[in-house]
């Protein structure tokens, strides 16, 4: 037990039982909770900051050999949260070494054991910290495996978010100012807004800054192609990154068959465009968008795509066409296609979801991950010619919550998505991802339906997701602090439990819930009104004027709720 919180990097509870043994099946977290006194109290909360610093700005000066050596310095201002601690733990790759860290120009002790054993680094203060003083620190370090040549230009950046020595890492927001040295022939693209771009001893050299704080900072890089376009409608200038040849794993691939041009550049507009589509979708439902820019950069590998502000990384699967695709997948490349049709999407979104309203601990990650989920399924429900895309993708996500796998585990059993990455065990490994993305998104969803007018349609939830956006602008949300914004919103379709809260749907969100009624007159779709049902009985009637007679009427046509 410790008072400041058991596991702090997850989380506040101060309690945990914890299996350590890497060779374990029962490896994990077992137990973390807050105090007694607390729970019983009320006073337990995700929002409790049990943090020794917090970050307020960083200032990084990074240069990229030809042999792709990384050599960095840092200069990081942190504001102490608590009294009288000593001990700063930053998050830094275990093949980045520091050789220096100062204060006020006087060097400061630190601890980085061999990264074979434990490469994590810890500043030493000369002194307790005092609670609220700002404090900057100098540190000086260099080392490999931050970026690794792929072949075709191609760079893979594996040091996502410990490529700088960090504090609470999508937790803080900060400020920060970037300044990077790379050799000529290759193209750097950063978080921020480009403020300078120079030549320097055979090095191209670029300056950025980020006009308000983000939560982390990163890169891509490569021999890059580069476009870019504003957009009128959002505001937002759109930029395109992408290599001109395939990393080396696929050159053998292009020789089979059809396999034609695997050329990444060929396909970058198409991207940008998906991208441009999703930030005009997202304005209007969410808000406008929280950054001026956005790079679109395609990245070697093939099937992973990533999001951090103002920069989004693309899987290399997205740069290629569809008949690329079933030269490689066959008659199972209709899920590669599925994919590919949703990832753009869903990465613009993360800059919404995770960025600008981040998130308190990892019991509310859904609130990035399964609201993303969400968004991909909205982008494919405004930009198809049919609902089948959309359908399909709610279809899926049922599957993956609900079919057993072959310890006979449903994802759906392994706990709420408020369990996070917790959820995940040896014999239900993709119970995290099913859950907290697929699960999280269904929540969305189903207050989508719930909240739908006959009149004002979607406006009432549209109001209710700007609402959120706005109260957790640069700051991170719990799920508890979603839920008070839907409360805000609160309408009688959504009152199934009598009382005028909104808890009932937070508690149990499959049974009890309102599931909506649709009539089919000769393939027009009509909206009747909803239902309220518990367990398998009905729990509520409704009446409707009908112009004529329907072809059928159909209960959650739509997929708005998660059934069995």
């Amino acid at each position: 037990m410790k008072p400041r919180g058991a596991i702090p990097e997850l989380a506040p509870e101060e309690v945990a039982i914890v299996d350590a043994d890497p060779g374990s099946e029962q490896r994990g977290i077992w137990y973390l909770a807050h105090l007694q006194d607390e729970v019983r109290s009320g006073k337990a909360s995700s929002s409790e900051n049990k943090r020794v610093v917090e970050a307020e700005s960083y200032r990084l000066e990074t240069t990229i050999a030809k042999n792709d050596r990384f050599t960095a310095s840092a200069v990081v201002r942190l504001r102490a949260v608590t009294a009288g601690d000593r001990v700063i733990h930053f998050g830094l790759l275990p093949t980045l070494r520091v050789s220096q860290v100062a204060m006020a120009g006087k060097d400061v002790p630190f601890i980085q054991e061999d990264s074979r054993r434990d490469g994590d680094f810890y500043v030493v203060m000369p002194q307790a910290m005092t609670a609220g003083t700002q404090y900057e620190l100098n540190i000086e370090y260099a080392g490999d495996k931050v970026v690794r040549k792929e072949g075709g230009g191609n760079f893979s950046v594996g040091a996502r978010e410990e490529w700088y020595p960090s504090v609470n890492t999508f937790r803080d927001h900060a400020a920060y100012d970037l300044t990077f040295k790379v050799p000529k022939e290759y193209t750097l693209v950063s978080v921020g807004n480009l403020e300078k771009q120079w030549t320097e001893a055979g090095m191209a050299c670029s300056h950025w800054i980020s006009d308000q704080p983000v939560a982390v900072a990163g890169f891509n890089y490569g021999s890059f192609k580069k476009r870019e376009v504003k957009d009128p409608q959002s505001g937002v200038t759109i930029e395109g990154y992408a290599a001109g040849e395939a990393p080396d794993y696929l050159r053998g691939a292009a020789q089979i068959g059809a396999m034609g041009s695997m050329s990444p550049s060929r396909l970058m507009e198409g991207t940008m465009v998906e991208a441009q589509n999703a930030l005009r979708l997202y304005g209007a439902w969410f808000g406008k968008p929280p950054y001026s820019r956005i790079a679109i950069t395609q990245q070697p590998e093939f099937n992973f795509g990533q999001s951090w502000p103002t920069l989004v990384y693309l899987p290399m699967m997205a740069y290629l066409d569809s008949t690329q695709r079933w030269q490689l997948f066959g008659r199972i490349q209709s899920r590669a296609t599925e994919f590919v049709d949703e990832v753009t999407a869903h990465e613009v979104s993360h800059q919404w979801w995770g960025h600008e309203v981040g998130w308190e601990t990892y019991h509310d990650q859904w609130l990035s991950e399964g609201f993303a989920f969400f968004s991909a399924g909205l982008y494919l429900q405004a930009t198809g010619k049919d609902n089948r895309k959309y359908l399909d993708y709610w279809e899926h996500a049922r599957q993956m919550l609900l079919e057993k796998n072959r310890f006979g585990r449903r994802a759906n059993d392994a706990g709420p998505v408020w369990m996070g990455l917790r959820l995940g065990t040896p014999k239900n490994a993709g119970a995290y991802s099913a859950v907290v993305y697929r699960k999280g998104g269904y929540v969305l969803n189903m207050l989508r339906a719930i909240m739908y007018d006959t009149q004002q349609k979607d406006k009432p939830f549209i109001d209710m997701m700007h609402d959120f956006v706005e109260q957790h602008r640069n700051r991170n949300a719990s799920t508890e602090s979603f839920l008070a914004v839907v409360q805000k919103h609160m309408r009688p379709s959504m009152n199934a439990a009598g009382n005028g809260r909104i808890d009932w749907f937070f508690r149990q969100w499959v049974y009890g819930t309102a599931v909506p009624l649709y009539a089919d007159f000769d393939g027009a779709i009509a909206r009747l009104g909803l239902i309220r049902v518990r367990g398998n009985s009905t729990a509520d009637h409704l009446s409707a004027k009908l112009p004529n007679k329907p072809r059928r009427v159909a209960v959650n046509l739509f997929h708005e709720m998660l059934e069995q």
